[in-house]
């Protein structure tokens, strides 16, 4: 199992305040193990879902990717852009 960790306090910070950590992850059993650790430990997460909308976001006009997408959804696309690579 691969797990990659992130900073994309930015567009997370937009989408749930300060004090909330986003959580994106392709492993459902993996992501409610995580948060039940964080009620358990009292630290607030929130689980991030990607639609096929945000994949669109990705799609690059001259490479396979668009690291830099406009629109919303920014700690999403970020976190999908760390899944490619």
């Amino acid at each position: 199992m691969r797990v990659d960790l992130a900073t994309l306090t930015g567009a997370a910070i937009v989408a749930l305040g300060p004090k909330v950590t986003a959580l994106m992850s392709n492993n459902d059993e993996l992501a409610e193990q995580i948060l039940t650790a964080s009620q358990q430990g009292a630290e607030p997460t929130q689980r991030l879902y990607a639609f096929p909308s945000h994949y669109q976001q990705i799609k690059g006009s001259f490479g396979d990717l668009n690291n830099a997408p406009k629109g919303g959804g920014g700690a999403i696309t970020a976190g999908l852009l760390r899944a490619f690579r």
